[in-house]
C-alpha cells in the first residue's frame, strides 16, 4: 500500500486532458485522473483544473516547479498504486 492523495490540480484556461497527462507523465505513471474540466468558472475567474490521485510526495514538486496554478488537496488515503492507464477514458 502507498500513500494516495485526490487532489484538485488548477491550470490555465485552454489547458487539454492530454497536456494534463504529458505533465503528470514526467513526474510519475502512478497517478489516475478521475475528471478533467478544461474551462470552469469559479467565483469571477475562469480555471481548468482536473481531480487526479497522485503520489502527495509530489505535490510540492509539481508547485516549485510552476507546472500547476494551485493545489487543493481533497483526501488523502492508502492503497495499491495505480497506472495511469488503469484510469484513462
Amino acid at each position: 500500500m502507498e500513500d494516495r492523495a485526490t487532489c484538485k490540480l488548477e491550470f490555465e484556461v485552454g489547458t487539454t486532458k492530454e497536456q494534463v497527462c504529458e505533465l503528470l507523465g514526467k513526474y510519475t505513471t502512478e497517478y489516475c485522473i478521475a475528471n478533467f474540466y478544461p474551462e470552469r468558472e469559479i467565483g469571477c475567474k475562469s480555471v481548468a483544473f482536473a481531480v487526479v490521485d497522485l503520489p502527495p510526495k509530489l505535490l510540492p514538486q509539481l508547485y516549485k516547479d510552476g507546472a500547476i496554478k494551485w493545489i487543493e488537496t481533497l483526501m488523502s488515503f492508502n492503497e495499491p498504486a495505480r497506472e495511469a492507464a488503469a484510469c484513462a477514458a
